[in-house]
């Protein structure tokens, strides 16, 4: 049993390594002209603190449109990408309180309330995103891997990630989800 629990450990590891990275470059990488510089954002200060000047532009610019989505979204996924959760919500909040059926911006609004320790809103987050839009992979992925993760629930894990696969099937991170589907009802 203790063989199981940390191959589903080490598994659990990798699949949330290779999400992470995934999303933020599905989701979170800017588009240039140099391809090669799209791969893979490097950590660094230097990276944050263009991350933080960027931050400093669309406040900026929000003095004189403080309801533009695009910039209030914008500036939550720039404090999402820098771990500032509470940051992150708050311009997430104002940007849903605008366009609340923008399932995205639950999506990721719902990660960042994870991260402050509140499992439940963000899952209810990622509930009202898929009533919105019911093929959005991220947040059937995010669900079921914060029901198993955090709330020890592996009935909603299963149940989103089996959702999750329909809508992402043959992918890579389908395949793992799969894997980790198949260690959970078998115990190995």
């Amino acid at each position: 049993m203790k063989e199981s629990v940390n191959k589903l450990v080490i598994f659990m590891g990798v699949l949330i390594g290779a999400a992470i990275i995934l999303y933020f470059i599905t989701y979170h990488t800017p588009k240039s002209a140099n391809p090669v510089s799209n791969r893979m954002p490097a950590v660094s200060d230097s990276l944050i603190n263009n991350q933080l000047r960027q931050i400093d532009e669309f406040k900026a610019a929000l003095k004189g449109d403080p309801n533009n989505v695009g910039h209030l979204t914008q500036i939550g996924n720039l404090y999402f990408d820098i771990s500032m959760p509470k940051e992150a919500v708050e311009y997430y909040e104002k940007a849903l309180a605008i366009d609340p059926n923008n399932a995205l911006v639950l999506t990721d609004c719902g990660v960042m309330y994870n991260q402050l320790g509140q499992t439940d809103r963000a899952i209810e987050y990622f509930d009202k995103a898929i009533k919105i839009n019911p093929d959005l992979p991220q947040a059937y992925f995010n669900k079921g891997l914060i029901s198993l993760a955090v709330k020890n629930d592996s009935t909603n894990a299963i149940k989103a990630w089996r959702r999750f696969i329909q809508v992402t099937p043959d992918t890579i991170r389908a395949n793992l989800v799969k894997r980790q589907i198949d260690m959970l009802e078998t115990g190995k």
